[in-house]
C-alpha cells in the first residue's frame, strides 16, 4: 500500500469498500465522553460497534469480535476489570486487541502491553512495543 500521495484517495477507498464489506464487530472499552464518538465512527465506517463492560458478559463479546479496543481515558475499577477481562478473552481466542496508551507511563494499571503478543498500543510511540 506504498504509493504517491496522489494515490492515497484511491487507496482509502479500497480499504473502506472492504471494511464495509466485512462489516467487523470491535469490541470497545471506552469512557464516557469518547463512548459516543467511537461507536458512531465505527458505524460510519461499516463495523459493528459493541461496549458492553459488564464482566459476565464481555468475554462473549469479545469472542464475537473481529477486535478489540481499550480507550484508557477514564480507567476507574470497573474499566480495569471489564480491559483485563477483555484482553484475557482476546488473547485466549487469537483476536487483535489495541490501547489508546493515554497516560501509559503514569501509572502500572495503565500499562497494558506486558505479554501482549497482539497489542497494537497507540498513543506515545517511545512507550509502543
Amino acid at each position: 500500500m506504498h504509493g504517491p500521495a496522489s494515490e492515497l484517495p484511491i487507496i482509502a477507498a479500497e480499504v473502506l469498500a472492504r471494511l464495509r464489506a466485512q462489516k467487523p464487530r470491535v469490541h470497545c472499552i471506552t469512557n464516557a465522553v469518547a463512548q459516543v464518538i467511537t461507536a458512531n465512527t465505527l458505524l460510519a465506517v461499516g463495523a459493528l460497534p459493541s461496549m458492553t463492560i459488564a464482566p459476565e458478559e464481555v468475554p462473549a463479546f469479545v469472542k464475537r469480535a473481529g477486535a478489540v479496543l481499550v480507550n484508557l481515558g477514564t480507567f476507574d475499577a470497573e474499566r480495569r476489570t471489564a480491559s483485563g477481562t477483555a484482553i484475557a478473552a482476546a488473547r485466549s481466542a487469537n483476536i487483535p486487541w489495541c490501547s489508546t496508551g493515554i497516560h501509559r507511563s503514569f501509572t502500572a494499571a495503565r500499562d497494558l502491553r506486558q505479554g501482549a503478543a497482539h497489542a497494537q498500543p497507540g498513543g506515545d510511540p517511545a512507550q509502543s512495543q
